[in-house]
């Protein structure tokens, strides 16, 4: 495994990592400087903003801020096109929720409930590192994720997933992505791409070499596959989990919050000493990409909210994963920033729609489903490969 040491790792201001909600959200890379590691690159992202109208609904205005994941500043900035703006949803206008679901009682968020809920959490969060030689176009990142499913299936965002598509750019075995967990996290795990949006693929062609890219969290999601053990131990038969939710979250709902944030550390700090993040909050709003289905939520400021948390978990009193960190504000104290995260069923109709498949279905079968995301993969590949050699 290469070393972190021949790596030029930068730290990049913004809390997308997510990315940053100001900005579009994005998961947390980070630039590798020889000194030190830069996590979110700072990017344009939208914020969603409630609007003065009567009608009470509000929509994204765009915002500088930064995505989560951390890049190295080696590229120039790029402007990014503006994405489709989101609505505010009045709680009172939310409809009914028609899926039937196991999560038969209402939520009572009691402080034992919120531990439990933390403690899970922390089992099943993961630090992904996608690491490149130094010099290079494309920058090294860190980012979080969660295991959702019991045989090693990872849920995180699509612009950490992407990395595993450049494995052989521009040389075999140029980029080299590994699961890390603990405290301070470790190599654990090498993993397969099982699912990344090609939605969000074909609408964010650049962002590996843009210094601040943007987004809203729209399509921003890829599922990953434990294969391999990094350590001396077998891989386990099952894995700990936090399963995805099939109820929406709503506003007030007490959340835990838990990424391996990283926006304030070194270099060596981040190699050695990356700590998860835990924290308590509760949904401030809830929003949609569409009419009245509830697809982002934010959380207002915590110690989550900077770089290296994007697709770090939201999970409920229930021990159930309600949403994925995406976008987060940059500026300021980390307890005046907003946090941003896409809904569990966001996700679930997400990947429904762009596989005619359910999500439990891929858990239940997840060779299977990467064995058959394979082909689509490749191909999305060469198109990404074919960016990034055409873009000067």
């Amino acid at each position: 495994m290469k070393s972190f040491g021949i790596l030029w790792l930068v730290i990049l201001a913004s809390i997308a990592g997510l990315w940053l909600s100001n900005t579009k959200p994005f998961a947390i890379q980070k630039d590798l400087p020889a000194s030190k590691i830069t996590l979110a690159t700072t990017t344009k992202q939208t914020s969603f903003i409630k609007s003065p109208e009567k009608t009470r609904k509000a929509f994204i205005q765009t915002q500088k801020s930064v995505s989560t994941t951390s890049k190295a500043k080696t590229s120039p900035e790029t402007k990014s096109t503006t994405p489709k703006r989101n609505t505010y949803i009045p709680e009172k206008d939310l409809p009914q929720d028609s899926q039937k679901t196991n999560e038969t009682q209402t939520l009572i968020s009691t402080q034992a409930q919120l531990s439990a809920s933390a403690i899970k959490l922390r089992s099943a969060l993961v630090n992904i590192i996608c690491t490149t030689p130094a010099g290079g176009r494309i920058r090294s990142i860190s980012g979080s994720g969660i295991v959702v499913g019991s045989r090693g299936v990872i849920l995180t965002n699509a612009h950490i997933g992407q990395y595993f598509l450049l494995h052989d750019y521009p040389s075999k075995g140029n980029t080299v992505c590994n699961i890390r967990t603990g405290s301070p996290a470790r190599n654990t795990y090498s993993a397969k791409l099982m699912f990344i949006s090609p939605s969000w693929m074909d609408a964010n062609p650049g962002t590996l070499t843009q210094y601040a890219p943007t987004g809203t969290g729209k399509y921003d999601i890829a599922f990953l596959l434990i294969t391999k053990s990094l350590t001396d131990k077998p891989l386990p038969k099952t894995f700990s989990f936090i399963p995805l939710a099939k109820q929406a979250p709503k506003k007030d709902d007490d959340v835990v919050i838990g990424s391996y944030a990283a926006q304030f550390l070194t270099t060596n700090q981040i190699n050695y000493s990356l700590y998860p993040t835990i924290t308590y909050g509760n949904v401030k709003n809830i929003f949609t990409f569409d009419t009245n289905t509830v697809d982002v939520i934010s959380l207002g400021g915590s110690a989550a909210a900077q770089e290296g948390s994007s697709g770090g978990g939201i999970i409920n009193a229930n021990c159930m994963l309600t949403g994925i960190i995406t976008t987060s504000t940059t500026k300021g104290d980390t307890d005046t920033r907003d946090l941003h995260a896409i809904t569990a069923t966001y996700v679930r109709r997400d990947y429904k729609k762009e596989t005619n498949y359910s999500i439990d279905d891929a858990l239940n079968n997840p060779q299977t489903t990467t064995d058959m995301f394979s082909s689509e993969a490749s191909a999305l590949s060469a198109i990404l490969v074919k960016k990034l050699t055409q873009t000067p």
